[in-house]
């Protein structure tokens, strides 16, 4: 995604990281790098999926492979706040497919 002169992408096995890129050279203007609990892929249940970033308002908002949702400042790649604006939780192992979510 472009904006202004700043190309948004995330990385293709994830959104494991977000990078902010000048749009004219391609040089990397910030990197964004979560630490991911071990488990991480317990909350996985369609496989390594990328649905991109979305930005409004200055912020470029990113879903975690940990299920969470969060705000990136779009000139710094710094986290807008914590905790994570959505956080999905499994209802059980067996029945992945099957979610609650909640709104922080």
């Amino acid at each position: 995604m472009v904006v202004g002169d700043t190309m948004y992408v995330s990385t293709s096995s994830g959104p494991r990281y977000v990078f902010a890129l000048n749009a004219r050279d391609g040089t990397i203007k910030w990197k964004y790098e979560p630490e991911l609990p071990r488990d991480f892929m317990s909350t996985v249940c369609c496989g390594l999926d990328n649905r991109g970033v979305a930005y409004a308002n200055g912020r470029v908002f990113v879903t975690r492979l940990d299920a969470k949702m969060v705000a990136l400042d779009a000139n710094t790649g710094r986290n807008c706040g914590a905790p994570p604006l959505w956080i999905t939780r499994m209802a059980t192992q067996s029945r992945r497919r099957h979610s609650s979510s909640r709104t922080l």
